[in-house]
């Protein structure tokens, strides 16, 4: 976990990791993110930029813009995520 991340949703990172990406989400992003990961993963095609919103501790907002794609990791498939905040928003 990136401590820039963790700063733009106002938690340390010993208390984001092991959690689910989910909790830091809007949740009315959700359903499109976890679409876009799981046919990701399955090697379907699907926007490898795009804009979403995530939640900070304090309830607020925070535009942001990922960059994802799939990678190996120690064996595996995994969705690796580049986040950045959304300037133009």
């Amino acid at each position: 976990m990136n401590p820039q991340v963790t700063e733009l949703i106002g938690y340390t990172p010993d208390e984001v990791i092991g959690t689910s990406f989910a909790h830091y989400i809007h949740p009315d992003e959700l359903p499109k993110l976890a679409k876009y990961y799981l046919r990701r993963i399955a090697g379907e095609d699907v926007p490898n930029i795009y804009k979403t919103v995530i939640m900070h501790k304090d309830g607020s907002e925070v535009s942001i813009e990922i960059k994802a794609s799939v990678v190996q990791y120690q064996g595996r498939l995994a969705d690796f995520a580049i986040v950045r905040t959304d300037e133009t928003s």
